[in-house]
């Protein structure tokens, strides 16, 4: 549901986008539309369509890119291969405690959750980090000791989320 509702209204932007004309918007007041234009042809080489055409190609590309571009640091396949060898230690583990006489339903489940932690969680966790690592390291300027610490502390944190 969620994500065909996605997909329909990123449809809709991008033909809204595509069918872009500043002539055509609506504004509040009408005596204020040419003041308007003045002001878009005075940055855009006195020319509404050269506006129009900045709107339809970069301005598009770029929000179409905050909503499908890859967000990741790195793609998800090679995030698989970081997590790959902990499927058989967490089916292990999940597997492990009184399993054989539990209803095959409930085998099923936990089994499925194994594997959904493998697969979904722990990339998951991993972009996380990633990003918060990138976000720690943009908003301050650490050299040494203290980007080995904040290192530390972003592991630290991701790993007590994922036990």
């Amino acid at each position: 549901f969620f994500g065909r509702t996605f997909a329909d209204r990123l449809a809709k932007l991008q033909e809204a986008f595509d069918s872009f004309d500043v002539r055509s918007t609506a504004v509040s007041v009408e005596s204020d539309r040419r003041a308007i234009f003045e002001s878009i042809e005075e940055l855009f080489d006195g020319s509404l369509d050269n506006f129009n055409k900045y709107v339809r190609t970069t301005l598009k590309a770029a929000t179409m890119d905050c909503f499908t571009g890859q967000k990741a640091m790195l793609p998800y396949r090679a995030m698989l291969w970081g997590v790959w060898s902990y499927l058989p230690y967490r089916l292990s583990f999940v597997t492990h405690v009184n399993f054989p006489n539990r209803p095959r339903l409930c085998q099923g489940l936990t089994c499925f959750f194994g594997v959904t932690d493998v697969l979904c969680g722990k990339p998951l966790l991993n972009a996380a980090s990633m990003e918060l690592r990138r976000r720690v390291a943009s908003s301050t300027r650490q050299a040494g000791a203290w980007a080995v610490f904040a290192d530390l502390g972003v592991a630290f944190l991701v790993t007590a989320m994922a036990t």
